[in-house]
C-alpha cells in the first residue's frame, strides 16, 4: 500500500498556515487466472542475415527451353515436321509388328531420292551457346522395293533470323539390297558452338534411298543439353 500528501495553503488572520493531508492508495488486486494488461506491442525481430552467395557459384541450369516434347511419337506426329511431303508420308504407326518402342513410333514411307534432301525434324528450341549435346534415337527400315536404304541423325543449330551456325549429318547406316536393316541405334555427339546473341536447334533423321521406295520406323529419340 502507498500514501499520498496533498497540501492546502490556506490564511487565518493574517498568517498562512498549510494543511497536509494524507491518502492512502490501494492497489487493485489483480483476481487469479485474469489476463495481464495489454503492454506496447513489441518490436518484430530483425530479418536474419543471409550469407553472401559465393562469387563463383555456377549459374542454376536451364529447365524447360531445351525439353523437347514428343520425342517417342506417342502423341502422334505433334512437335516433328517433314521437309518436303512431296517425296513420301511421315506418319506414326501403331502396328505391333513395326512398333519400336511402347505403343506407337513415326514411320516414313516414300521415294526419298538421293542427296539428304527427306528429313524429319523435331520444331527449334531455344538452346545454350557452349553446351555440350548428345543426341541418340532407334531406326528400323522394312522393303518395299529393291534398292539400298540410308539413314542418319541430323543436327541444326541456327540463330533466331535462319543463318546456320552449325549443320551435322552423322555417318548413315546402310540396309542390304533388299532394303532391310534391323532395328538400331543411331548416336552422335558435340558441342554448341560460342557466339553473341540466341541459339536454336532441331535435330531429327535423314533418309535415302536413291532408287526406290522404302518404309522407315523411328522412335525412342533423346537429346541432353549439358550447359556450360
Amino acid at each position: 500500500m502507498t500514501t499520498s500528501i496533498v497540501t492546502i495553503p490556506f490564511v487565518v488572520r493574517g498568517e498562512q498556515f498549510i494543511l497536509e493531508i494524507r491518502r492512502p492508495e490501494v492497489t487493485p488486486e489483480v483476481p487469479p487466472g485474469a489476463p495481464p494488461e495489454p503492454g506496447p506491442d513489441p518490436l518484430p525481430p530483425d530479418p536474419p542475415t543471409l550469407p553472401d552467395a559465393p562469387d563463383n557459384e555456377p549459374p542454376p541450369p536451364m529447365s524447360e527451353p531445351f525439353r523437347w516434347k514428343n520425342l517417342d511419337f506417342e502423341q502422334g506426329t505433334t512437335g516433328w515436321s517433314i521437309s518436303d511431303n512431296t517425296l513420301g508420308i511421315f506418319d506414326t504407326t501403331t502396328n505391333p509388328n513395326e512398333v519400336i518402342e511402347g505403343t506407337a513410333s513415326g514411320i516414313y514411307v516414300g521415294r526419298p531420292g538421293g542427296l539428304a534432301r527427306m528429313q524429319i525434324l523435331t520444331d527449334p528450341l531455344p538452346v545454350p551457346p557452349g553446351a555440350k549435346w548428345n543426341l541418340s534415337f532407334k531406326a528400323r527400315t522394312i522393303a518395299t522395293s529393291l534398292g539400298q536404304t540410308s539413314i542418319s541423325l541430323r543436327v541444326r543449330i541456327f540463330r533466331p533470323d535462319g543463318s546456320d551456325v552449325l549443320s551435322i549429318i552423322g555417318p548413315f547406316n546402310t540396309s542390304d539390297f533388299t532394303g532391310t536393316m534391323p532395328t538400331r541405334t543411331i548416336s552422335m555427339g558435340g558441342t554448341i558452338p560460342e557466339f553473341e546473341g540466341d541459339a536454336m536447334m532441331q535435330f531429327g533423321l535423314i533418309v535415302q534411298n536413291p532408287v526406290g521406295m522404302t518404309r522407315v520406323v523411328f522412335d525412342d529419340f533423346k537429346m541432353e543439353i549439358t550447359p556450360k
